[in-house]
């Protein structure tokens, strides 16, 4: 009987998610390169008093962030959701301390609607997408963003800086954000090694890996061998930097996909034929739910079939 060689397409997905903050003093730090995703708050409530909330005609379920620039340029933050959901943006302001107090209509980020292509600091469209349009971000200060999520929907709402790396661009301080990021080299076959990786903002002091069985680790590259199951991991990181969280952590995942060897049977038509004569079998096998074309299989030693689609058939072997 002839063996099988297989080869599987492989690939894997990171998502950073945030947990919602509804005051301006407990307001999550955002850092340019992030893609943050939170849960909308529903029946949260409205924003609380105080602030000029410019555009916005009401603040229900609030979510508040804020960020510093670290370069000067302008700045496009764009916002999506499945259904309605609005912002505003203030500053710049000197220091933290002192803007949840400064929230005037004289420190909002200027524009609202469609006033101004290039400064857009307020919106309180029916749309499920949003954009914020800072002009000219102005290093070491402070922008204090709220997201609403006015149709009081269940969904997720997922923001990013969309113009990160353009040419004169502003970008902001990572180094007060505890960020940690970990990746695997993709998808393997049951009992291959994967090689596990991590990246981590400045501010981060300390990190460890957890995994099954009790496993940790506080190295950042780390290969590890014989997986026979999908594995996920947590890197829990810490820092000094303040109004990160109550206990300055932040946390990621990584998931290792194993793909499990297919199962076959191969049915030869005879045993036994003359020289010069075809051998016919008929392969049979399934793929564990793998879409067919994401993996390939070929006789070893080779023959004259070669590499053959990875569906049921009749192929002809000349021996």
């Amino acid at each position: 009987m002839r063996s099988f060689l297989f080869f599987c397409i492989s690939w894997f997905t990171l998502l950073i998610a945030v947990g919602q903050n509804n005051t301006c003093n407990n307001a999550t730090p955002f850092c340019t390169g992030q893609n943050m995703q939170f849960p909308a708050g529903v029946n949260a409530g409205s924003a609380q008093q105080g602030p000029n909330y410019g555009c916005l005609g009401s603040q229900p379920n609030p979510a508040w962030f804020y960020f510093q620039a670290a370069t000067s340029g302008p700045m496009v933050i764009a916002m999506s959701a499945t259904w309605d959901i609005d912002f505003i943006c203030w500053g710049p302001f000197p220091n933290l301390a002192t803007a949840c107090n400064s929230l005037t209509g004289a420190n909002q980020v200027p524009g609202s609607g469609y006033q101004n292509p290039n400064s857009n600091g307020c919106s309180y469209s029916g749309a499920p997408t949003e954009t914020l349009r800072v002009q000219n971000a102005v290093p070491g200060q402070f922008y204090i963003l709220l997201i609403t999520n006015f149709s009081n929907q269940n969904q997720q709402i997922s923001f990013s800086q969309t113009n990160t790396g353009a040419p004169g661009a502003g970008q902001t301080n990572c180094g007060m954000i505890c960020l940690v990021t970990p990746t695997n080299s993709g998808r393997i076959c049951s009992g291959q090694a994967n090689t596990l990786s991590l990246n981590t903002s400045s501010a981060v002091t300390s990190f460890t890996w957890f995994g099954p069985n009790g496993f940790t680790s506080n190295n950042s590259f780390l290969v590890l061998n014989n997986f026979t199951t999908s594995t996920t991991f947590t890197v829990r990181g810490a820092t000094s930097a303040t109004s990160v969280s109550p206990s300055n952590t932040c946390s990621a995942l990584t998931t290792v996909t194993v793909i499990p060897y297919p199962s076959f049977t191969t049915a030869p038509s005879n045993t036994t034929i003359c020289q010069g004569g075809n051998f016919f079998a008929t392969n049979t096998f399934s793929i564990g739910g793998i879409t067919p074309n994401a993996c390939t299989f070929s006789w070893n030693p080779g023959v004259g079939g070669g590499v053959m689609s990875p569906l049921s058939q009749n192929t002809s072997i000349f021996p």
